[in-house]
């Protein structure tokens, strides 16, 4: 495209189409996005809060300063440090059948925990983490207090995209790095269920985060595709189709 500035003719690029959106897959329970500037409220580069896109106000927060993460304008990230993250005890996504995506990367390696997000109280609760030191690290779930750890070491400093999928009906679980299945046929009865506590960035030393999906139900492989795909093209990660 070809624009008159006054000064002769300037070439500038075309924006590029957004073709899909995630909120047209059906069950979609919470998004967060760090390239929607609009969804942090940001005071001094620190983040007070974190809207929900989904439409369902599943906002996370954090009033204390010292705890706020920071925004990275540059990348489109949210970054936690330390004790820093993000909260809410309004979630009240079922925990039966889900699908998650989450693209981003680890910093450093806490002693414990290295969480990007878990829902549930102290030892009944599910989420990802990382687990193992930076020899040996790799994604993992962390169900009803068990570790499962995916079978692909990842490095640090590196963005991947992060899947999973709950299928209570078929007592199944599966994980994915970049389309990849390193993780399949972990039981998933016990699932906690609903419980309203839910933290992004919890115990870690050093976590950033582009992007988080959560569906309440265990989607198709075509839909977790299309997920991937977008994703994959949006932040410049891989996706193998599954």
């Amino acid at each position: 495209m070809l624009v008159n500035l006054g000064k002769g003719i300037s070439p500038i690029a075309p924006l590029k189409p957004q073709l899909f959106s995630p909120i047209s897959v059906n069950g979609l329970a919470a998004w967060y996005d760090a390239a929607d500037s609009s969804t942090l409220s940001v005071s001094a580069g620190n983040i007070s809060q974190w809207e929900d896109k989904s439409g369902h106000l599943r906002h996370v927060s954090q009033s204390t300063g010292s705890r706020q993460p920071a925004h990275d304008t540059q990348n489109n990230l949210v970054a936690f440090n330390a004790d820093q993250y993000l909260f809410s005890a309004q979630l009240n996504i079922n925990l039966q059948n889900l699908t998650f995506f989450t693209v981003g990367k680890v910093r450093g390696i806490s002693a414990w925990g290295n969480y990007v997000f878990t829902q549930g109280p102290d030892g009944t609760f599910w989420g990802l983490r990382w687990n193992g030191d930076a020899a040996n690290l790799k994604p993992g779930f962390k169900i009803l207090g068990n570790n499962n750890a995916f079978s692909q070491a990842v490095m640090l400093d590196t963005d991947y995209l992060i899947a999973g999928r709950f299928d209570n009906s078929a007592d199944t679980t599966e994980g994915y790095v970049n389309g990849v299945r390193y993780l399949n046929n972990i039981s998933a009865a016990g699932n906690p269920g609903s419980n309203n506590q839910f933290f992004i960035g919890q115990n870690n030393q050093g976590l950033d985060v582009h992007e988080i999906l959560i569906f309440d139900r265990a989607l198709s492989d075509q839909e977790i595709n299309k997920i991937g795909l977008y994703l994959a093209d949006k932040w410049g990660v891989s996706w193998a189709n599954i």
